[in-house]
């Protein structure tokens, strides 16, 4: 089966200003190693590919199956959803607002009753 890995590491190169060995050097990987992927002498462990995906913002079907250097190639993977957190940062500051009146609620009171016994005393 036909993978696009040579082709892509070699674009990802070129498009990032990297020699072959810099972009070695970013995945951990051995001087020359680069070049037998290059060269498809070898292929990288998924570990690597899972490190080049995240690195370059790509899926791993993306890097493997398609040439990166056609563009309308590459699926826009979907935008995380932090719906959850949001809606738990809105309650965390319900939460503040509602501490925040408490406090100055028994602020007052507090106050009050300081005149109060300040009255009784005098």
């Amino acid at each position: 089966m036909k993978n696009y890995i040579s082709l892509n590491i070699k674009h990802l190169c070129e498009k990032n200003f990297l020699s072959q060995d810099e972009f070695g050097l970013l995945f951990n990987l051995k001087k020359g190693v680069v070049g037998t992927y290059v060269r498809e002498i070898a292929v990288p462990k998924l570990e690597t590919l899972q490190k080049i995906s995240i690195h370059f913002g790509l899926t791993i079907d993306d890097f493997v199956n398609r040439p990166l250097s056609d563009v309308s190639n590459i699926a826009n993977e979907p935008k995380p959803s932090y719906g959850y957190e949001n809606e738990m940062l809105k309650l965390k500051d319900e939460v503040i607002n509602l501490q925040k009146n408490e406090i100055e609620r028994l602020k007052e009171k507090i106050e009050m009753l300081s005149k109060s016994n300040d009255s009784k005393t005098a």
